[in-house]
């Protein structure tokens, strides 16, 4: 491919992405299809309009278009976005298959050891939860919605000072989110 062609392609796609971020999906959209008329297997604007897509609750149409992407180009980001629609779907055994597979090529991919763990925690598997949530947390210390999700499983099995703990660190890192504050006050009462 020419280089003025590349060039073209790189300028409509972070177009592409700067409408997003100001919240015109529709321009966003419109330029990605407009760099697929030119290169129809090209993994980036396919990904973001699968993110698109999956905002709009069009699950099956996003799928699509995260798994044509992946044809083209293997993205952790990519493999997280469409375990995400997978979980949505409660198809928990796809999910879990591509985070793996976004962990593979990243493992230190906070969002897809968080995601893993939401999975698990779906599936009534607490302890795969929490070991996601530490991997997580080895990642990205501040993440805390990590911690939440994690005292959240440790309540389950009625490790109520672990769970306060938890929901403590995720205070401390976020004073002004309100989930740890509520979870941690039904930790104390039980």
């Amino acid at each position: 491919m020419k280089k003025q062609n590349l060039n073209q392609i790189d300028a409509l796609y972070r177009q592409a992405l700067a409408a997003k971020n100001i919240g015109d999906v529709q321009q966003a959209y419109a330029l990605c299809e407009r760099i697929l008329l030119m290169v129809p297997t090209q993994p980036e604007p396919l990904g973001l309009m699968g993110i698109i897509l999956a905002e709009s609750n069009r699950v099956i149409d996003s799928l699509g278009c995260f798994s044509k992407s992946l044809e083209t180009k293997k993205e952790a980001s990519t493999f997280n976005n469409r375990g995400n629609l997978y979980q949505k779907m409660k198809q928990f055994e796809l999910a879990l298959d591509d985070y793996n597979a976004a962990l593979k090529l990243n493992p230190k991919f906070t969002e897809a050891h968080y995601n893993k763990g939401n999975c698990y925690k779906e599936l009534n598997e607490f302890e795969k939860a929490i070991d996601c949530y530490k991997e997580a947390l080895k990642c990205n210390p501040q993440y805390y919605t990590a911690y939440t999700n994690m005292g959240l499983c440790h309540q389950q099995y009625h490790r109520f000072k672990e769970a306060i703990e938890c929901f403590d660190k995720a205070i401390k890192i976020k004073p002004d989110y309100y989930a740890p504050y509520n979870n941690r006050g039904f930790a104390k009462h039980v």
